[in-house]
This record gives structure tokens, C-alpha cells and sequence, in this order.
């Protein structure tokens, strides 16, 4: 794993990327019960800025903390998933909405 925020390509070839995620309090209408951010089982997509009808990003965040709370901030380390997608725009102070589906369940940006 890296934090470099790159790749060989220009970002569109799977690579590591460190990111500060933000998920919204369950009063907030989001998610009930906090994702594992361990052991790479939760793969959100993100899209970068604030237009949820933008491009969904695939990730799959690798490693975190065990026990991340709603409104803190939690770093992580992610994989971008897809081989063929574009992911230039994730470049170092880029912010994104976290998705699940169509549902917006928090925020985050590249660090």
C-alpha cells in the first residue's frame, strides 16, 4: 500500500490513495450503524464535489479504524477499483460526497 495520491498513468490504473472520510449521524437521515473500514469490506463509491448526479467513483478502503465515530474525521487508506475508469480528478485537497447507491452517507477529501 501507498499514499503517493498517483499512478503510472495518470490515476487510471488501480492504485492506492490515502483519503479523511466524514460519515453524517444517523439523525442526519444517513447510515444506522457505522461501515467496517477494516479489511477491505466496504467499497463505497465517490464523487468528486458536491453534484451527486456526478461520475461514481469506485473504492475499496483497505485499512482504518476499528472503531470511527459519526462527525469525527477517519483516515483511511482506499484502492481504486475500476482499471478503466478515470480517476485524475482525485488529486491531493479534492473533496467528494461518500455513496451508497443514490444515498449520500458522507464526505471526505484526498489527503
Amino acid at each position: 500500500m501507498n499514499c503517493s495520491g498517483g499512478s503510472k498513468s495518470g490515476m487510471t490504473e488501480p492504485t492506492d490513495l490515502c483519503l479523511r472520510l466524514r460519515f453524517f449521524a444517523p439523525e442526519q437521515g444517513r447510515r444506522a450503524v457505522l461501515p467496517n473500514l477494516l479489511g477491505g469490506v466496504y467499497r463505497p463509491y465517490i464523487v468528486i464535489g458536491g453534484d451527486p448526479q456526478g461520475q461514481y467513483l469506485g473504492t475499496q478502503v483497505l485499512s482504518g479504524l476499528a472503531e470511527a465515530r459519526f462527525g469525527e474525521e477517519v483516515e483511511v487508506i482506499a484502492c481504486l477499483t475500476y482499471p478503466k475508469v478515470d480517476y485524475s480528478g482525485l488529486k491531493k485537497g479534492v473533496t467528494f460526497m461518500i455513496m451508497e447507491g443514490a444515498r449520500c452517507v458522507g464526505e471526505g477529501c484526498v489527503i
